[in-house]
Parts: structure tokens; sequence; C-alpha cells
């Protein structure tokens, strides 16, 4: 006798429906495989905590709903029938089934549960921050999948409005009322020129030694924050850059800065690339940086998301506890 089982949930899983129409409720299947592991009426009464006549009552209410005989009284012991052990074996299965489905309801509304979108700009997929806040967030939730995708500030806020990724670490600030902005911290840039110019010499530039320097810049569209502070500086210095290209990522101008075709101001966390060909100068007579920041919707509901949140919100602040720690 080989059964299918579908399963009834509300707020607590209690009843199994054949598909007879037959409801079985989960305390007849475990009463029933106490009595039929403890071959025992007094046994399996104590061990479930019932009464020793309740029990009997249970078990031949269940007998009555599937309609056939399922344990055999015996002297000082009782039997189980071909389909009283057929019916262990499934009710075994079907109490672990619901044991797990239980675990996993309460796994899920603590955020251990699901999958996490996180988007990005070019800039911050090189963060360190942004690499450990994920590493922390997967260590605590390990099966939690998170998938990354890439793209500019104003591209994110439309993703995250649109319900196509759940949080975001951007550059820019946030023009929408649905989106919670938390501002992490400030990022220096870092003035990046050929490892052969003459200014590579210098451990720090000042912004009037730019004059003469060709400019790579990252459109204004993608990073107006970052460009306008550039352009500002620069006109406070006595000048108006040069730009002879735009590039579209940063890892682009920082790569044609390698080719020797001009300087570029980038972030602090990009100083890493091509560390032989190119010069990574702070400037000294002017505060160039870039705020990095976590996006998420307002009123988010997804705990998992929540969590993410809180633990990026906790590392910021410990960096900057230590970034003004004397």
């Amino acid at each position: 006798m080989q059964v299918d089982f579908a399963i009834s949930v509300s707020y607590q899983i209690t009843t199994w429906i054949f598909p007879s129409g037959v409801d079985v409720e989960l305390r007849h299947l475990r009463y029933f495989v106490a009595v039929a592991e403890e071959r025992h009426f007094g046994r399996a009464a104590e061990r479930v905590g019932i009464g020793q006549p309740p029990l009997s009552q249970q078990i031949q209410a269940l007998e009555r709903e599937l309609g056939t005989q399922l344990i055999r009284r015996i002297p000082r012991n009782i039997e189980l029938t071909d389909a009283g052990v057929v019916l262990l074996r499934e009710a075994r299965l079907i109490l672990a089934q619901a044991e797990h489905a239980i675990a996993c309801v309460g796994r899920a509304s603590r955020g251990e549960l699901g999958k996490l979108r996180i988007g990005l700009t070019p800039a911050a997929s090189f963060s360190s921050f942004v690499t450990g806040a994920m590493d922390a967030f997967q260590k605590l939730y390990p099966d939690i999948l998170i998938t990354l995708s890439e793209s500019d500030s104003s591209q994110l806020f439309h993703a995250l409005v649109e319900g196509e990724v759940d949080v975001a670490f951007t550059r820019s600030p946030a023009e929408d009322e649905r989106i919670a902005l938390d501002e992490l911290f400030d990022e220096s840039l870092l003035v990046a020129l050929p490892a052969t110019s003459p200014l590579a010499g210098s451990p720090a530039l000042t912004m009037e030694a730019l004059a003469d320097q060709r400019f790579i810049m990252i459109p204004r569209d993608i990073a107006p924050v970052a460009y306008d502070s550039i352009m500002e500086a620069c006109k406070d210095a006595g000048f108006s850059p040069q730009i002879i290209q735009e590039a579209p990522q940063l890892a682009t101008a920082v790569n044609l800065v390698a080719a020797g075709l001009g300087i570029s101001i980038v972030p602090a966390s990009l100083q890493h690339i091509h560390p032989h060909a190119i010069a990574y100068r702070p400037v000294k007579d002017v505060v160039l940086s870039a705020s990095i920041c976590l996006a998420s919707r307002r009123g988010e509901p997804a705990v998992p998301v929540r969590n993410f949140v809180k633990i990026t919100r906790n590392a910021a602040s410990q960096r900057n506890k230590g970034a003004n720690r004397p």
C-alpha cells in the first residue's frame, strides 16, 4: 500500500489530506508512530504525554478515518497489520517533512533563507568595504543567495524602485522619496597619473600643479557629485581642466592613464590597479572625496534586505570610529 499525501498549511502544519478526502491530523500520526515503535500503549501514552485510554481512542479514530485496521492486540503486546507497517514508514516521512517545513518557515522569517540582489557602481565594486560587508553578511547567512549587478547610480535607483535589485551601493544622492539612503562614509579621491610623469616624484600635489595636465573624466551624468567637485576644485585653483577624453567607467579611465594618455581623479579604492604604471597621489590643498552610500527601498519588508542594511550600517559605523580615532 503506497499512499501519496498532500499538505494543508495555515499558520502551523496540522493536517494531511489524502486524495480520497480523508483528513488526518499530525497528532494522530505522532500517536500512531509512538504506539508502533513502543509496541505498548502504556509506554506510548507516557511518551506522548496523554493517558492510555485517550491514546487508544485516538488510534481507533485514526483507523476509522482510514477505513482499515492498523494495530492488532496480542497477549502483553501489539503488532502492526500490513497497512500499519506501511503507515509507519509513511508517517515517519510525513512528520520529518512537517518538522522540516516548520523549521524552514522559521529560518525564512529570520532572513536565513532566500536571496539578495545587490547593485553597485563600478567604483563601489573596487571598495574593500563593500566586499567586506558582503562577506560579513554571507558568513552570518550562508544560505542566502547573493547576486550582483553593476550600473551607474541613476540606473541603480531605477532598478531599486522597479524591484530589480534589493539594495545598491551608490555614489550619488537619491532624489526619489521611495528610496532610503544611508551615507556610509567619504572616500578620498586621488590623482592618477602615469608613473613616468614628472609630477609622480611628489608625494602630494596641489590642484594648481594639474593646470597643464590632460584630464580623463567620467561623464557628469554617471557621477555628477564627483564631477562637480573636481570641476569646482579646478576653478578654485584658477584653471579650467583640459578634458581630452571621457571614459564610461573608472576602470577604463585608469587604463587610459596607464597608457600615458592623461591623468584622472579617482577613488582611493582603485589605487591597486596598475600600481607599476600609475602613480596615485593625494591633493594637499583641497579636500576631494566621494560618498559611498547604501540605497534601499523605504519600508522594505524582506528580512534579508533589512539584515544586510543593518550589517552594513554597523560596519560603516565601526569604520568611521576607527578613522576618527586619534
